[in-house]
C-alpha cells in the first residue's frame, strides 16, 4: 500500500482545480451565488465517487452539501471534514481582486478563507483513492453555506453531525508558522434594546428624547 507521504501532490494540477472555486464569487447573503458555488463542489465530490446529499438552506441562506466518501463502512461516524463556502466578498469582487499566481502566492476572494484548505482536502482524498489508500475510519465531507455571519442556519446541522464522529478536522487558516489551530475564538451575539421618548419635532422637540 502508497505511504500517504508519498502520495504525487501537483502544485499546478491543484491550483488549476481551485481557480474555479475562486472564480465562483459566493457571498454569504447572496444565496444564489453560494448555491453556484455548491454546484460546483456538488460536481467535483461526486467526481470522487462519493454519495452526495443536498441539504436545502433555510432563513434566506444557501445550501449545503454532506458527502459519503467511498469506505466499506461508509456513512458510519469516523472522520469530519468540515467547512463552508461562503465568503465575505461581495459579487463583483474579482475585478479588483482576480485569481493570480505570483511566485509561491495566489491571490483571489475566499482563498485564505476557506476555499483553499477545503480544496486541499478534496485533493488529498482524490490522491487517496487513486492509490488504493483505504482510510481507517470513514470520512464524511460537510459543506456550510454561512460560517462568516455565524452559522445561524446550519449550526444544529453541524452539532448533529459531528456528534458522529471521532474527529472533526477543518482547514481554516494555519498559525503563521504553518502549525495547526486546535481552537478558534467564538463569536458573541447581542441583543440591545433602546428607550426614547416621542415628542413632535416640530412644536415640541425639547421634550423628544431620542432612542438612537
Amino acid at each position: 500500500m502508497t505511504n500517504p507521504l508519498e502520495l504525487p501532490f501537483d502544485t499546478d494540477e491543484m491550483i488549476a482545480g481551485l481557480r474555479p472555486w475562486i472564480e465562483t464569487e459566493s457571498p454569504t447573503f447572496d444565496a444564489g451565488a453560494v448555491n453556484r458555488m455548491m454546484d460546483l463542489v456538488q460536481h467535483d465530490l461526486a467526481a470522487l465517487g462519493a454519495r452526495v446529499e443536498r441539504i436545502p438552506g433555510r432563513m434566506g441562506f444557501g445550501d449545503s452539501v454532506r458527502a459519503t466518501m467511498p469506505h466499506p463502512r461508509a456513512g458510519e461516524g469516523g472522520i469530519l471534514l468540515l467547512g463552508h463556502m461562503d465568503t465575505v466578498h461581495p459579487v463583483g469582487t474579482l475585478q479588483k481582486l482576480p485569481f493570480r499566481r505570483e511566485g509561491g502566492l495566489c491571490y483571489g476572494p475566499g482563498l485564505m478563507d476557506m476555499k483553499g484548505g477545503n480544496y486541499v482536502f478534496l485533493d488529498a482524498l482524490r490522491k487517496l483513492l487513486a492509490a488504493g489508500v483505504e482510510t481507517p475510519l470513514p470520512v464524511t465531507v460537510l459543506f456550510t453555506p454561512d460560517e462568516e455571519v455565524g452559522t445561524p442556519s446550519t449550526r444544529a446541522l453541524i452539532e448533529a453531525e459531528a456528534k458522529r464522529h471521532k474527529y472533526i478536522l477543518v482547514p481554516e487558516p494555519a498559525c503563521p508558522d504553518g502549525g495547526a489551530v486546535i481552537g478558534r475564538y467564538a463569536i458573541a451575539r447581542f441583543n440591545l434594546q433602546t428607550r426614547g421618548k416621542p415628542s413632535h419635532a416640530g412644536w415640541a422637540l425639547k421634550d423628544g428624547v431620542s432612542a438612537i
